[in-house]
Protein backbone atom coordinates (compact mmCIF):
# COMPACT_ATOMS: atom_id res chain seq x y z
CA UNK A 1 0.00 0.00 0.00
CA UNK A 2 1.67 3.57 -1.05
CA UNK A 3 -0.31 5.36 1.71
CA UNK A 4 -2.26 7.76 -0.88
CA UNK A 5 -5.68 8.51 -1.08
CA UNK A 6 -7.83 5.89 -3.05
CA UNK A 7 -10.94 6.46 -4.43
CA UNK A 8 -13.62 4.17 -6.14
CA UNK A 9 -17.68 4.33 -7.26
CA UNK A 10 -17.33 7.64 -9.33
CA UNK A 11 -15.33 9.94 -6.69
CA UNK A 12 -12.50 12.22 -7.78
CA UNK A 13 -9.51 14.06 -6.77
CA UNK A 14 -9.65 17.65 -6.04
CA UNK A 15 -7.60 20.22 -4.75
CA UNK A 16 -7.67 22.24 -1.54
CA UNK A 17 -9.05 25.23 -4.02
CA UNK A 18 -11.36 23.41 -5.88
CA UNK A 19 -13.62 22.56 -2.46
CA UNK A 20 -13.99 26.38 -2.00
CA UNK A 21 -16.33 25.67 -5.21
CA UNK A 22 -18.13 23.22 -3.42
CA UNK A 23 -21.80 24.04 -2.71
CA UNK A 24 -22.86 23.32 1.36
CA UNK A 25 -26.55 22.38 1.39
CA UNK A 26 -28.63 24.30 3.10
CA UNK A 27 -29.66 24.01 6.97
CA UNK A 28 -32.54 22.50 8.71
CA UNK A 29 -33.90 22.55 11.79
CA UNK A 30 -31.90 19.40 12.81
CA UNK A 31 -28.78 19.29 10.63
CA UNK A 32 -26.40 22.32 10.09
CA UNK A 33 -23.64 21.33 6.81
CA UNK A 34 -20.30 22.52 7.40
CA UNK A 35 -18.43 23.68 3.88
CA UNK A 36 -15.68 21.21 3.00
CA UNK A 37 -13.19 24.02 2.91
CA UNK A 38 -14.00 24.83 6.51
CA UNK A 39 -12.85 21.29 7.48
CA UNK A 40 -9.65 21.31 5.20
CA UNK A 41 -8.75 24.63 7.01
CA UNK A 42 -9.46 23.82 10.56
CA UNK A 43 -7.00 20.50 10.53
CA UNK A 44 -4.02 22.37 8.62
CA UNK A 45 -4.69 25.40 11.43
CA UNK A 46 -4.97 22.89 14.60
CA UNK A 47 -1.66 20.94 12.91
CA UNK A 48 0.22 23.90 12.71
CA UNK A 49 -1.34 25.07 15.92
CA UNK A 50 0.43 21.76 17.87
CA UNK A 51 3.95 21.68 16.04
CA UNK A 52 3.40 19.71 12.81
CA UNK A 53 4.12 20.76 9.13
CA UNK A 54 1.69 19.85 6.72
CA UNK A 55 3.94 17.64 4.19
CA UNK A 56 0.90 17.15 1.41
CA UNK A 57 -2.55 16.67 1.38
CA UNK A 58 -5.12 14.74 -0.67
CA UNK A 59 -8.44 15.08 -1.09
CA UNK A 60 -11.52 13.60 -2.89
CA UNK A 61 -15.10 13.92 -3.55
CA UNK A 62 -17.51 11.65 -3.68
CA UNK A 63 -19.40 11.93 -6.86
CA UNK A 64 -22.22 14.30 -6.08
CA UNK A 65 -19.95 16.20 -4.10
CA UNK A 66 -22.00 15.55 -1.15
CA UNK A 67 -18.72 13.90 0.81
CA UNK A 68 -15.05 14.59 1.15
CA UNK A 69 -12.59 12.61 1.98
CA UNK A 70 -8.70 13.42 2.54
CA UNK A 71 -5.17 12.40 3.79
CA UNK A 72 -3.12 14.60 5.39
CA UNK A 73 0.91 13.91 6.09
CA UNK A 74 2.62 15.87 9.13
CA UNK A 75 5.71 16.32 10.25
CA UNK A 76 6.64 17.46 13.24
CA UNK A 77 8.26 21.08 13.49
Amino acid sequence: MNNSLMLHCGARRVSRKELMAVPTPMPTRTHRPVPHIHIAEIIASEAEDRGYAITSEEYGLSKEGEKMFGVFRFHPE
